[in-house]
């Protein structure tokens, strides 16, 4: 959910040739932000090679301020990381950023994906040293398809360089509804000004205050410009998560980039789930309290007769669903899940196996965080284990009794699966 912001160290330099020397001022300013956009890539050698290039159109970021005898530069991507790079001296005739060790970008799915990973970019100049309008950059081109294949190829692309007129847009990335033991994460589009993020506030509900995004985890990364990129943040811990519910509300209208532009989405508001009140355990007889995400519902009879459950209830859950609440642990060191699960998954020799997955993640108010992967009884090659089957899961320490739970599942496009669930809590 949350998608970190990678720092690799790197140079900036030019390849310069004899006239290194010449009448290229070194020193010209380059204060400000371009837009990389790519207009042609190719591979770097005549090998047949069957696939679409990714980066044509689309556009890489990269700033550049002075400070002292350095001038120091900061390599963006819209949907990847950002490289700070810096060196003492500017040759005169380019402009390079080297050591990238890769910024990407491409496009895919779950099963395929094709992208460049962009390790060199050089910039030229005119003679008054000012930017020219173009680069060029070297790469390599990836192909992955599952299950089991990949094929790699040098590349070189080139394109055009035009002053950054781009306003920087948020994303979040969070439950809908957001939970509230589980926070939010937001990620920009570019660098923006961490002085502006941390001045943002976040308007609670049910009138319990404000909180401002000083006090969230920013990922301070583009440390060069005083800058970041993404940021996670939690509700405070003062107050019970159960019953919360409401809107988080955020305006980022104040926000701007490196070159001033403000947020063009800047007005957000979140809903906050509502919870029931924490008890020792669910037994899925109702699941009145719990929040329900994707197709997760008690199970409806079926016409063959045959009980899905084992007791009076149950809650039954499909590819990408979920089910969260909150549990009041007590003294307990450990909460037990009971499960099973019916259905084909598709399995595929060698390699891979889409085998189905689901996945119990807990936060302890006043505490941390622990996840772990729920096991099934075993089965035949090919099948899953109808069997009821228990997990033992140990639960965070804290300073309150209070957990909050979410139960997800995953499973390939290729698997037809459920999930049934008949208890998850402590005591018998």
């Amino acid at each position: 959910m949350k998608r970190r912001v990678i720092v690799l160290a790197g140079a900036l330099s030019t390849a310069c040739g004899d006239d290194a020397a010449g009448s290229y001022p070194p020193n010209a300013p380059l204060d400000g932000s371009y837009s990389l956009t790519f207009e042609k890539v190719e591979l770097a050698d005549s090998a047949p090679f069957d696939s679409e290039m990714q980066s044509p159109g689309r556009s890489l970021l990269v700033s550049f301020r002075e400070s002292g005898e350095k001038t120091q530069a900061l390599l963006s991507a819209p949907t990847g990381g950002s490289y700070a790079l810096e060196a003492s001296t500017l040759h005169p005739s380019d402009v390079t950023l080297d050591g990238i060790e890769g910024i990407s970008l491409g496009a895919g799915t779950l099963s395929e994906a094709r992208s460049e990973t962009w390790t060199r970019v050089v910039l030229g100049r005119r003679s008054d040293g000012s930017l020219d309008g173009t680069f060029r950059a070297v790469g390599r081109h990836t192909v992955l398809v599952l299950p089991s294949y990949m094929d790699q190829r040098d590349v070189v692309g080139s394109g055009r360089v035009t002053p950054d007129i781009e306003a920087p847009e948020v994303e979040f990335f969070a439950s809908a509804p957001v939970l509230p033991w589980a926070g939010f994460a937001l990620r920009f589009s570019e660098p923006v000004s961490k002085a502006d993020l941390e001045a943002v506030s976040i308007e609670l509900p049910d009138g319990s205050g404000t909180s401002s995004l000083a006090e969230a985890a920013l990922d301070q990364i583009d440390l060069l410009f005083d800058s970041v990129r993404a940021a996670s943040f939690e509700l405070p811990e003062d107050q019970s998560w159960a019953e919360r519910g409401g809107t988080l509300s955020l305006d980022f209208t104040s926000v701007h980039d490196l070159v001033g532009l403000p947020v063009s989405n800047p007005v957000h508001s979140l809903a906050l789930g509502d919870v029931g009140p924490a008890r020792p355990a669910y037994d899925m007889e109702s699941l009145s309290g719990l929040l329900l995400g994707g197709p997760a519902a008690q199970p409806t009879p079926r016409s063959d007769g045959e009980a899905l459950c084992e007791g009076a209830g149950c809650a039954e859950l499909g590819c990408s669903a979920s089910i969260s609440g909150l549990l009041d642990v007590g003294n307990a060191s450990t909460l037990t899940t009971r499960h099973r699960a019916r259905g084909l998954i598709h399995r595929v020799p060698e390699l891979f196996t889409n085998a189905p997955a689901a996945m119990l993640s807990l936060r302890r108010r006043g505490g941390g965080w622990y996840s772990q992967l729920l096991t099934l009884a075993p089965a035949a090659d090919g099948a899953i284990g109808e069997a009821w089957h228990e997990d033992t899961i140990a639960i965070p320490a804290g300073t309150t009794n209070e957990v909050g739970f979410t139960l997800s599942t995953e499973c390939s496009s290729a698997s037809t699966l459920t999930w049934i669930v008949d208890r998850i809590g402590v005591g018998n």
